[in-house]
């Protein structure tokens, strides 16, 4: 029996990454005859639910970059060598093949991932195990040390094959790592209709119709974009006029996050008491702890509209109507990708001038073929 492991970031607190590895994992156990390893570059083995982490990211994103490039490399290269050289030792010495991917992982966000894959490539040449990259995302924003560590990791003998998920990261690949071979293979979490555990769970049983308002704070995700999203374009009263816009469309809006800790922040801290002193038809929901959870949040809207890109390619999945705020250049590209464009909006503000679009569009989901998806995966594995 093949044995596979997959290595990228599962057990973020941002669920739209464990729903990655949940398809691709589901994905090889359906498709083939194999045993699968999830293995997470932070050397983690469940998702984190710290309340200190909004602090420790405000006051870290108050640090100069230099800085904070310096805490990264210092901080991961010590947890390399006290935790996580055996953390992936253990998961990958045995396997047959090494799959990294997917998520934005050929990105710089003060060295975070690159330094994490270098040590995960190194592990990898130790014991000579064939690699594949599947499905990244590939940003436009480095240095010469994230550029020199990620360009040691694609230049790796152990990697056979890279595969980005959209065009935009096939030119950045190109551009910024002279690495004109990689292929387009979807977002695998495209095929989050065909895994059971997704579609077996209960939903909940009302005669109410949702929409979905995914909630993401701007700082946060400004610190990673690859541009700046204006504040004044993305204020909490433009949620509140996006719930009143939603409920003039005759629905009620629902309320939730990815569960990432700085967006239950915002949502809880400063949005709600905002939306809470106004009289609006809208909820809450309770935060996900686990991918199911935030699947059956999405499932049992009629539509959404969301920062987070993952939301966004959940509703697609399932067929529901979403419409996306572009914060960054991989939620147009996905978008572009499923000849959907005219889906994305810059901002809230922008959303709110779009209402005529929005009431035309909310009962029509995104016709798109998945099962092309899971024969692209097919291929890829040569399955």
């Amino acid at each position: 029996m093949m044995k596979v492991t997959i290595a990228a970031v599962p057990y973020s607190d941002n669920l739209g990454d464990g729903v990655i590895a949940d398809n691709l994992e589901d994905f090889l156990l359906r498709e083939s005859d194999c045993e699968v390893t999830i293995c997470d570059i932070s050397y983690r083995t469940e998702v984190s639910t710290s309340v200190n982490k909004e602090n420790k990211l405000d006051f870290f994103m108050s640090l100069p970059k230099i800085i904070r490039q310096l805490f990264v490399v210092t901080f991961f290269t010590l947890k390399y060598l006290t935790k996580g050289r055996k953390y992936l030792s253990k998961r990958i010495k045995d396997a047959d093949l090494l799959c990294v991917g997917g998520g934005q992982l050929i990105s710089d966000v003060d060295l975070n991932f690159p330094i994490k894959l270098y040590f995960l490539i190194r592990v990898a040449e130790r014991y000579n195990i064939p690699t594949k990259i599947i499905s990244v995302g590939v940003a436009n924003k480095w240095n010469w040390i994230s550029k020199a560590l990620m360009g040691r990791v694609l230049r790796s003998h152990t990697v056979s094959l890279v595969s980005v998920r959209d065009e935009l990261s096939k030119e950045n690949l190109a551009k910024y790592f002279d690495y004109t071979d990689s292929i387009i293979l979807p977002d695998p979490a495209l095929m989050s209709l065909y895994v059971k555990e997704y579609t077996e769970s209960k939903q909940r049983k009302d005669d109410k119709n949702f929409i979905g308002v995914g909630i993401a704070d701007l700082n946060a995700l400004n610190y990673s974009a690859d541009k700046l999203s204006l504040r004044e374009n993305n204020k909490s009263l433009h949620y509140s006029e996006i719930i009143k816009m939603i409920n003039n469309l005759g629905f009620r809006a629902i309320l939730f996050t990815n569960g990432a800790t700085e967006d239950e922040r915002y949502l809880h801290s400063e949005l709600l008491p905002i939306l809470d002193s106004e009289l609006l038809d809208f909820e809450v929901a309770e935060r996900p702890r686990t991918t199911v959870e935030l699947v059956n949040i999405i499932r049992n809207t009629k539509g959404l509209i969301a920062f987070r890109l993952h939301a966004n390619i959940i509703a697609t999945s399932f067929s529901i109507p979403c419409f996306a705020i572009g914060w960054d250049n991989k939620v147009n590209s996905f978008f572009k990708y499923i000849n959907a464009e005219e889906y994305v909006f810059e901002s809230l503000a922008v959303a709110l001038s779009k209402k005529d679009f929005i009431s035309k569009k909310i009962n029509y989901s995104l016709n798109y073929d998945f099962e092309k998806v899971v024969l692209s995966y097919k291929e890829f594995f040569k399955l």
